[in-house]
Formats: C-alpha cells, structure tokens, sequence
C-alpha cells in the first residue's frame, strides 16, 4: 500500500522575463512505501526520480525535509513532510514579507564574496548557500528570517533583488485538480480553476473541450488554455 505525496510546488528560477506556451508544472506528487522511515538518501533518491538535480543542502528534522535543488534548470526550495503526506514550496512565502530593499555599498576595490555577505548579514540575511559574484553582481540562496530567498544584488546600487516571483511565474500556474467530459462548461472549468488556486479568471471562453481565459495565479497574471479533459493548463504571461 502506498501513501501519496501532494501539494502545489511553486518553481523558482533566476529570470526577468517568464513567457510559456506549454506547461511545464513541477511534480506533485510522491509514492513512498507506507509506514517506511525517510532518510536523506531516500528523499534524495526520490527526488531526483522525479526529476529534481543537485538536491543538496537537506536538513531533516524527524520526518520533515527542506531541501534545496533545480528543476528543468530552475532552482526551488521545497519542504517535504514525510508524515502528513505533503510537499511545499518555501520560496513563495516570501512573496509576503517585507524584505530589505538596499545595503550599503562602500567596498572595498577588490570586492569579494564575504564582503557582500557580511552586508547582507547586517540587514538580517542568514543561512547564505551558492554565493558568487557575476561581474557587478552578486546571486545566493539566504534566508530572511525562516523564509528562503533568491537573492540578487547589484553591487553599484546596493539594491537587493528577490528574484522569487519573476522566477516563480516560469514554470506557471498548476493544471487542475479535476477533469471532465465534452459536457463541461464553463462554469463547472472556473469553479474547477478556483479550487485550484486560481482567482480573478476572466473571458473564459469554450472550444470543444478546451477552455480560454485569462486568471490571476499568486498576483501574477496569466493567459491560460484549459484542456478540461486531461486538466493540463497551458499558459503565457
């Protein structure tokens, strides 16, 4: 007997444009043996299974794993919860928090890597994984508080970048948690959306069993093509 896994995973990437016409939706879902202890190894495994590389940075507590990987070449930050069944992304939470907009940017001529950290240490950044400089630019995964970022400085204006929802939007809104036959309509796909997690879907329009609109998916505006029979969302920003 197997246990499932499953939540929406928002995925992350360093972008500044995010336009998709094919959906490319991250895993939702787990199959572990039931009453099996995970480990790292086993998480791991898992994942990568799935598709997740470079799962690296895991830290258990008990049956609980928050690790850091990529994706189809996009990094996410996800929690797995082996006891309750569930898989969430860390990275959306910061979408919500007050984040620091600058640091001061009186470095020294030759700038390093520490030098950068040590700022952003000042303003309440921890936990700094993959740190490196790219030209006047410096990128890392931290942490603001308990919540991951992606961080993205510019190091001739000291403005700090969360890079967590332009990445977010690459990967999209998820497809529906429900299918249907050719006698959907459009009020059955839009309730359908909302349970999804979707919000202000507008112009919803039926093509035999493809539905067109446009929705709001996390503040972040989408064209979306439903294909109501498998669920799959198709979209473009």
């Amino acid at each position: 007997m197997l246990k499932q896994f499953g939540s929406a995973i928002a995925a992350v990437a360093v972008a500044t444009i995010a336009t998709a016409a094919v959906a490319n939706h991250l895993p939702t879902v787990i199959e572990i043996p039931e009453a099996e202890l995970e480990t790292v190894a086993s998480i791991t495994e898992r994942l990568e299974a799935l598709g997740f590389a470079d799962v690296e940075n895991i830290e258990q507590k008990g049956q609980v794993f928050t690790t850091d990987a990529m994706f189809d070449g996009l990094p996410v930050t996800v929690k797995v919860d082996a006891e309750q069944g569930t898989i969430d992304d860390m990275l959306l939470s910061s979408f919500d928090v007050g984040l620091p907009d600058s640091i001061e940017v009186n470095f020294p001529e030759k700038i390093n890597v520490d030098d950068v950290t040590e700022k952003l240490e000042a303003v309440g950044f921890s936990k700094f994984r993959n740190a490196r400089l790219e030209g006047e630019v410096y990128e890392a995964r931290a942490e603001f508080g308990d919540t991951p970022v992606l961080l993205n400085v510019d190091l001739d204006t000291g403005l700090i970048n969360d890079e967590s929802r332009d990445a977010f939007a690459r990967l999209g809104p998820p497809n529906l948690n429900g299918t249907f036959d050719d006698r959907a309509t459009v009020v059955d796909v839009e309730q359908s959306m909302r349970t999804s997690g979707y919000e202000d879907i507008s112009d919803l329009t039926k093509d035999g069993n493809v539905f067109d609109g446009k929705a709001m998916w996390h503040g972040i505006e989408y064209s979306v093509s439903v294909d109501a029979e498998t669920g799959v969302v198709t979209f473009e920003r």
